[in-house]
């Protein structure tokens, strides 16, 4: 629940009614009910092909470059929140700035600018020895910061622009989560057999780990986010009547969720796809809100790109 709060609190400059954007925040652009449509065969698309290599490649040759490739996502991520401490604090504050133009063949259609600063190069010194020591070791520690990282920065950067998209895509995924957990052993095979930061570790008394997934923080966590956003609005609209309720109620039915999902474990005394539990909870949350306040037809066509 920690990258979900502090991702919506940092997701605020996403409004057009936020008034406290720094020069960091960047446009970024909002999920169209389109994007959002094709998310879940995507998603399955990707895991199938992962199952597949793990089964019929190599689980260790698939294991090493998926591991590879999260970890420099989540120190990358990781970096980025280390280097905002440092600007804010002033450590390490001077206006040389290395600045080069680079454009990798393939991957990037343009050139871009790379520009790192001395704040830049601490926070490469600092997170670089976390990130070689994760590879190596596999740390639950360093993964779980990486994760936690990963998770913030993705739901502070992912606006999906409406409560209806929002509602569509979690729905989706439920099924998506249910079928790929019960009916087949592919979500566990993969989750089991790559070792990069795209889950939570939590050790047990008994030895062994339990998780949770990324997504199952980051899916729920965007309309999550999306709610304290609303707050905003409504505060700007209507004077602060009832202030980030409907942040609260979500908050709250997301954490319902989660002891549900570890009541159905003890019970079932197997994994569970926590989205089942998570993404009802949610949404209800969100719903019963808008009825208790008299306000599902705005809440239905709240549009955050015209939320001025």
């Amino acid at each position: 629940m920690i990258p979900i709060y502090i991702g919506a609190l940092r997701s605020r400059k996403l409004s057009p009614l936020w008034e406290n954007k720094d020069d960091e925040d960047t446009e970024v652009k909002v999920i169209s009910g389109a994007e959002a449509a094709k998310f879940p065969f995507v998603a399955s698309g990707v895991l199938l092909s992962l199952y597949v290599a793990i089964k019929y490649v190599s689980p260790e040759l698939v294991n090493m470059l998926i591991s590879v490739y999260l970890t420099l996502i989540g120190a990358y991520c990781t970096k980025y929140y280390v280097y905002m401490q440092l600007k804010q604090r002033k450590i390490m504050e001077h206006p040389w700035k290395f600045k080069k133009m680079i454009r990798i063949p393939y991957f990037m259609p343009n050139a871009e600018a790379l520009e790192l600063t001395y704040q830049d190069f601490l926070a490469y010194f600092l997170v670089l020895p976390l990130a070689v020591l994760y590879f190596y070791t596999k740390n639950w520690v360093i993964c779980d910061i990486f994760g936690v990282a990963l998770s913030i920065n993705a739901l502070e950067n992912m606006p999906i622009g409406s409560f209806m998209i929002g509602f569509g895509l979690l729905s989706a995924l439920l099924f998506y989560d249910v079928f790929f957990v019960f009916g087949t052993d592919v979500m566990l095979t993969v989750a089991k057999n790559i070792d990069g930061p795209i889950k939570l570790l939590f050790p047990k008394v008994a030895g062994g780990f339990s998780m949770i997934g990324l997504g199952d923080i980051i899916m729920p966590g965007i309309l999550i986010t999306m709610t304290l956003r609303y707050d905003l609005f409504r505060l700007h609209k209507r004077e602060g009547k009832g202030k980030n309720i409907y942040f609260l109620a979500s908050f709250t039915g997301y954490a319902l969720g989660i002891c549900a999902t570890l009541c159905a474990m003890l019970i079932m005394e197997r994994e569970q796809p926590a989205l089942l539990y998570l993404v009802p909870f949610t949404i209800v949350s969100i719903l019963l809100t808008a009825l208790v306040t008299g306000e599902f037809s705005q809440l239905w066509l709240y549009k955050e790109e015209n939320s001025e």
